[in-house]
């Protein structure tokens, strides 16, 4: 019977080639959604805070009570994202429906904030907009649009039988819930979503979803303060943060920190879309509008001292011009300039990356030019404050403020670190959408696996078999 062993190196083979195959299998395979999972953690949670142990009060304040705590009945709160993230998804002490939902807040806290923000995840990888709640089965998603707007107020859990769970304050019971609202999305949830991609956190300074608020959802603490006109306006994701330029300026202020302390590298990234051409002029004093001047997208004080980002059309606003820069006293300007084609009020995404050796720039995610990064300098901006969309220069020009922002910026991320491409790539193109239609993924379970197992034990049986005949 020995000579018709396999010899050991086509044992190790046949043995290696089955664990990559179902390595490979194992890891192709989308998240599959357990409806009744979702529905189990709904039920469980309805009227306590979340497995996460936070709870929103509002739309900026997550307030960590504990997992499983009744959640308090003098609070309204704006937790209902949240909530249905949580039933939906992975969230590490307590899973629900196995979905890998992003963490847009902050690392800490899972899931969504933004009501607007998860049903825009939730259409974009795999779920589909029915007319009816008839056409709903336990686990799917209503939205709610109180003033019929087109703003998504608020999102639930549908249970079936036409009830559903949620949290604003707490609600279990009839889907129309005790509003009046006006019209309503009903997202049947997909039986599956391709594995997401996560953001990257390490270096993480401050970052600005912008959705509604200056908040900084990195965790750092990094939160704005808006100044003078500023509102907001339907971004990239959710809601973005419109500023008006010379004729009514306004700007976020953030006070200065250790985390935007930046050192040799720092990577700064987020969509923007200018709206006017007429920025400040930088020839007097008077502060007097100038069509293809100046505006700033963020500054660390101003081109007096500091470090600075600013953009302007070309003649024929065909192009539009970055400038990424550092000055100080004594020390000479440096950084980088460069054009590219661009339509006014058309949102693009714009990444500069420093390392101790180059200046690069990304736009919508694709490197378009690097150069030596010569004297910049970051030491000049430590222990300013930092503004968005617009230049503080009080003390070293003869206006206070200048070259505001006529447009709007969304998802604004500041690192300590010096972000790789596909990162980049990741932040530019958002987490791509699976394709329409999808073929439905093989179910992943122990009988499924042990089948696979099963099947390749046989194949090398009759290998066996056949080599003894």
């Amino acid at each position: 019977m020995d000579n018709h062993r396999f010899p050991k190196a086509t044992r190790a083979a046949l043995i290696s080639g089955i664990l990559v195959a179902m390595i490979a299998f194992l890891g192709n395979q989308a998240f599959a959604y357990d409806r009744q999972a979702a529905c189990n953690y709904a039920q469980k949670y309805w009227n306590k805070v979340c497995s996460d142990g936070y709870f929103f009060k509002d739309t900026s304040t997550a307030t960590h009570l504990g997992g499983g705590t009744s959640v308090p009945r003098d609070i309204f709160g704006y937790d209902c994202a949240h909530f249905v993230s949580c039933c939906i998804g992975t969230e590490q002490h307590e899973q629900g429906g196995g979905l890998e939902v992003p963490h847009n807040y902050s690392y800490t806290i899972y899931g969504y904030v933004s009501a607007p923000k998860l049903v825009k995840w939730l259409l974009r990888h795999g779920g589909t907009e029915k007319t009816s709640i008839t056409e709903l089965s336990p686990g799917d998603v209503i939205a709610y649009d109180r003033d019929g707007d087109g703003t998504i107020d608020h999102v639930a859990l549908y249970l079936g039988d036409g009830k559903v769970v949620a949290h604003s304050q707490t609600w279990y019971g009839d889907w129309h819930l005790e509003y009046n609202y006006k019209d309503f999305t009903f997202i049947h949830m997909p039986t599956s979503v391709s594995p997401t991609p996560s953001y990257p956190s390490s270096g993480l300074a401050a970052y600005y979803p912008f959705d509604g608020t200056c908040t900084d959802a990195s965790g750092n603490n990094n939160h704005g303060l808006p100044v003078g006109a500023v509102s907001f306006t339907p971004g990239i994701v959710g809601s973005a943060l419109k500023l008006y330029g010379v004729a009514n300026p306004g700007y976020v202020k953030v006070a200065d920190s250790s985390s935007l302390h930046f050192g040799t590298e720092l990577t700064v990234c987020f969509f923007l879309r200018v709206d006017g051409s007429y920025g400040q002029t930088g020839a007097d004093c008077s502060g007097r509008a100038v069509d293809l001047a100046s505006q700033t997208v963020f500054a660390k004080r101003g081109d007096r001292k500091g470090l600075y980002l600013l953009v302007r059309f070309g003649k024929g606003h065909t192009k539009l011009t970055s400038e990424f820069l550092t000055e100080g006293p004594g020390l000479p300007q440096a950084g980088s300039m460069h054009s590219i084609s661009y339509q006014r009020g058309r949102w693009i995404h714009i990444t500069y990356v420093v390392d101790s050796r180059d200046i690069t720039l990304y736009l919508d995610g694709r490197r378009i030019s690097s150069e030596r990064r010569g004297s910049l300098d970051f030491s000049v901006s430590r222990a300013e404050d930092l503004y968005i969309g617009i230049q503080n220069n009080a003390g070293y020009a003869c206006l206070d403020f200048w070259y505001p922002l006529d447009g709007a910026i969304d998802e604004m991320r500041f690192y300590n670190s010096a972000l790789s491409p596909s990162e980049i790539r990741a932040l530019a193109e958002g987490v791509p959408p699976i394709p329409p239609d999808p073929t439905p993924p093989i179910p992943i379970d122990l009988r499924t696996i042990l089948l696979y197992i099963l099947g390749a034990l046989l194949g090398v049986l009759i290998l066996r078999l056949r080599s003894m005949l």
